[in-house]
């Protein structure tokens, strides 16, 4: 990493106090990007006394640039953390106003959690204490965190927030870089094809009487689609992140996944800095946009749009 071009990276470290020694061990390694201004980094041990702990928490969590959740059973298990840092943790990767990391300390069901979903680190999200040696595990989240870093310092323009930047263009691809981890980029895309899927069946059914809709998560990496027009015809599709080792998100009828058949699958491509999604589709998608490259919003809708006829095209 070069010298940093602006204000440190904000790092809010979500933790359970059981977990105190390993996190000491994690500020040990991040000490170098401290030192050097790239971060700057706060858990609830910097609260000063007679200071609002709720208060400070929130704080620190809605103005950090990037949020660790140190994963352990305990971690899981704490109220605070969960049900409140995680919450809050989430809402702020999903507004794309932070971004969440998991970091597995201890081995623990973290796949079953809210944040299942996200690619974790150490690599492969194998907990810290599975390590043979620990200093390479908090070696090897230290780099990931150093491409975080890199990635949105890359994406940002002078006075421009991330999140202002996309908005300032609706058409624009993910700002991801080069070096944004390929898993990371698609739990992303998917997580934004699930919210925008849910928010759209149910305003089609609120805004077309007769039409029935269902939306349902059946796991952290894969939900389903249900939507019956006016004329009693329905169709049924799951949209999945890596279901059949597919190197992408998958689109499947149900019908053809009793089969083991993908209709369709979108895959990460790269053209510079810039990564998009591409559809490599199937013959069953006749009219499939193969080669295009789309964001997440475009990709949604293209989705949406293979799996029928929408209710409001139909004649009134």
């Amino acid at each position: 990493m070069t010298s940093p071009t602006k204000k440190p990276s904000r790092i809010f470290i979500s933790y359970a106090h059981e977990d105190e020694e390993l996190r000491n061990r994690l500020e040990v390694h991040l000490a170098v990007l401290k030192r050097q201004g790239f971060v700057k980094v706060w858990h609830d041990r910097k609260i000063a006394p007679g200071d609002d702990i709720d208060e400070e928490i929130n704080a620190e969590l809605n103005r950090a640039d990037i949020i660790l959740l140190l994963v352990s059973p305990d971690f899981i298990a704490s109220e605070y953390c969960y049900g409140i840092e995680v919450k809050r943790a989430l809402e702020r990767h999903k507004e794309r106003t932070a971004r969440l990391i998991p970091v597995i300390l201890r081995p623990c069901s973290w796949r079953r959690t809210g944040f299942g979903k996200y690619a974790a680190i150490p690599t492969d999200g194998q907990a810290v204490t599975r390590w043979e040696d620990r200093d390479e595990a908090f070696l090897n989240i230290e780099e990931f965190i150093c491409k975080v870093i890199e990635t949105t310092e890359e994406a940002e323009t002078p006075n421009q927030t991330v999140k202002e930047v996309e908005q300032s263009d609706a058409r624009k691809p993910s700002p991801e870089s080069t070096i944004q981890d390929e898993r990371v980029f698609l739990a992303d895309a998917f997580d934004y094809i699930a919210d925008f899927f849910q928010k759209s069946l149910e305003d089609l059914k609120s805004r077309h009487p007769g039409v029935q809709t269902r939306f349902r998560k059946a796991s952290g990496d894969s939900f389903t689609a249900f939507i019956q027009r006016r004329d009693g015809k329905s169709v049924d599709y799951t949209i999945a992140l890596g279901w059949m080792h597919s190197p992408g998100i998958t689109c499947t009828h149900t019908q053809n996944a009793v089969l083991g058949m993908i209709d369709e699958c979108l895959v990460r491509e790269r053209e510079g800095k810039q990564s998009f999604l591409v559809a490599k589709f199937s013959p069953t998608f006749e009219d499939a946009d193969g080669g295009r490259k789309m964001n997440y919003e475009e990709a949604a809708k293209y989705l949406l749009s293979k799996l029928t006829r929408l209710p409001e095209q139909e004649k009134k």
